[in-house]
């Protein structure tokens, strides 16, 4: 992944985990700070706001703890330094952060 300066969008990825496994996907939005960077995903979600705050529900967000963990050590593994990860549900306007 090159080093940007400030904002890319659409960030493909594919690395080796400690497993042998090869992990690859696409990063939504990373954006560059001069403190570090923020990670953003973006979901599409027509539910309510209390189905991702529910750990019973099948939309409950803590379900892409994993992506998330997968796009934060794709970045390291390149050099960013990510200082937090942002999943954005637009259409409900609600952000969950995991970091």
């Amino acid at each position: 992944l090159p080093l940007l300066p400030f904002m890319a969008k659409k960030i493909p990825f594919s690395f080796t985990n400690e497993l042998g496994q090869t992990i690859s996907g696409e990063i939504d939005l990373i954006y560059r700070t001069e403190n570090g960077d923020v990670l953003i995903d973006y979901k599409t979600f027509q539910g309510k706001v209390n189905d991702l705050t529910d750990k019973d529900n099948k939309f409950f967000s803590g379900k892409y703890g994993r992506q998330i963990e997968f796009y934060e050590q794709a970045l390291k593994l390149n050099n960013y330094n990510v200082i937090d990860s942002l999943v954005c549900y637009l259409s409900l306007g609600v952000i969950i952060r995991f970091k």
